[in-house]
């Protein structure tokens, strides 16, 4: 009664069964379906990172837009940046943004409360009395990256 037993005896072992295992042609076929899905997450994944990249792009023109008419707005009434019926344009210093603005005046009488109303009609002339000014911007950006747009945002100054 030995401790060990000689290599390849049975005594004491299980049944082998050889059809138990995946076979070559199995492993081909599974790792062939796995590269598969693998293809499509990394599709996937390059789709989001360039839809992020198109949102902060999107973003940073619309911030500019915004942060541009504020500083108009700002300005005095009669300020010579805001000179109706002309377009107005201007770059930034790096050259990526377009801004476009034109400036229209209107005028509210005590009457006539709707704005709606007033903007729908036509603006001033030139010279005449205005009490109202619609500012319109456009930033256009440049580039290569996709999504890339024009944002266009409006803002009113009146008299104070």
């Amino acid at each position: 009664m030995g401790i060990l037993t000689p290599i390849g005896s049975p005594q004491g072992c299980p049944e082998v069964d050889r059809r138990a295992g995946f076979s070559l042609l199995e492993m081909l076929i599974a790792l062939l379906i796995l590269a598969f899905i693998a293809i499509g997450v990394m599709s996937a994944l390059d789709l989001g990172i360039m839809l992020n990249g198109s949102s902060r792009d999107y973003t940073k023109v619309s911030n500019l837009a915004k942060s541009r008419l504020e500083l108009l707005v700002a300005l005095p009434f009669n300020a010579p940046q805001l000179a109706a019926g002309t377009t107005h344009t201007d770059n930034t210093e790096n050259g990526l943004y377009d801004i476009e603005y034109v400036v229209r005046d209107f005028a509210i009488s005590s009457g006539n409360v709707d704005p709606t109303s007033v903007f729908a009609g036509p603006p001033v002339a030139a010279g005449g009395f205005a009490n109202v000014k619609l500012i319109t911007m456009t930033v256009t950006a440049h580039g290569t990256a996709p999504g890339l747009r024009a944002v266009t945002v409006e803002s009113v100054k009146h008299v104070r």
